[in-house]
């Protein structure tokens, strides 16, 4: 899923692979799911300030996560750029140095926009990681953690990604450290 954001006239709009523009709204389950998912595991620090920043609405998950997304992808996303997409088919976020008029005054400035990637492994990541050290298939880990191995496979892209590695070699090498 290959998508490019940017905002117009305060709304989020999103170019989709098909080259349509289209209003982000609450109604966009998959890609505010998809985007929430990403922002929740990746951008720890980002996610829990805008979680409290937008606790009232703890009450309508459905509404909170929609927030979430759209505030995220406003502070980091929402000039058009021709050049490169904001998420490539890696999941991968691309940044932009969005305009904003609240740079300065803004109490969520360097925690949201800009936001630090989460580097630390979960447990479960840990988990599959020290697996993949010894020597198991993925369908082996997903057979022993219970969970499919397309699981197994997400968990083993945000471990590369993560210890900014790309083979199960490097990984090893990682944890031989």
């Amino acid at each position: 899923m290959e998508i490019e954001f940017f905002t117009y006239e305060d709304e989020v709009w999103y170019r989709n692979e098909k080259g349509e523009n289209r209003q982000l709204t609450e109604n966009d389950t998959q890609i505010i799911n998809h985007l929430f998912t990403i922002i929740k595991d990746q951008y720890t620090e980002a996610y829990e300030q805008l979680e409290k920043h937008f606790s009232s609405l703890n009450y309508d998950v459905r509404m909170l996560q929609y927030r979430i997304v759209v505030r995220f992808v406003k502070c980091n996303m929402g000039n058009i750029d021709v050049s490169k997409v904001d998420l490539d088919d890696n999941q991968t976020f691309s940044f932009e140095k969005v305009a904003c008029p609240l740079r300065g005054e803004c109490k969520l400035e360097g925690i949201v926009c800009g936001a630090k990637f989460n580097s630390r492994l979960t447990h479960q990541e840990e988990r599959i990681a020290r697996h993949l050290c010894n020597g198991e298939t993925k369908e082996k880990i997903a057979d022993m953690l219970f969970i499919s191995p397309n699981t197994v496979h997400n968990h083993i892209r945000n471990i590369y990604k993560k210890l900014g590695i790309h083979s199960i070699v490097e990984l090893i090498k990682t944890y031989k450290q």
